[in-house]
């Protein structure tokens, strides 16, 4: 019995993750191809995922868009407000709250 609970617990929490897909109502990813290999590319996470995690699902992304290498021509991070700032600005604003969020262009290499 404790086993199920367990494992119960587990299935809930890992449903509240972005996970590494296209960009849906959780997060995902999403490209515009500007011209042939040079592409810009957003990836999105939720209130749950973790900021270094789509940071790495960026890469991921990108390194699947050109997989002979790419090489960074802008990136922004835009990650969430600090923990002290959010309990704050979320008890006066609670639409304040960003999702972490990485953007930029990128340009494949030969």
């Amino acid at each position: 019995m404790k086993k199920l609970i367990i494992l119960c617990l587990a299935a809930l929490l890992s449903g509240c993750d972005t996970i590494y897909q296209p960009l849906g109502w959780d997060g995902g990813y999403q490209e515009q191809q500007l011209k042939h290999g040079h592409y810009r590319l957003n990836y999105q996470g939720n209130t749950t995922t973790p900021d270094q995690w789509v940071l790495q699902s960026w890469h991921r992304r990108a390194a699947q868009l050109c997989p002979t290498g790419y090489e960074i021509l802008a990136i922004n991070i835009q990650q969430p407000l600090s923990s002290d700032a959010t309990i704050k600005t979320l008890l006066s604003n609670p639409l304040s709250r960003r999702n972490p969020e990485v953007s930029g262009e990128l340009k494949c290499t030969k």
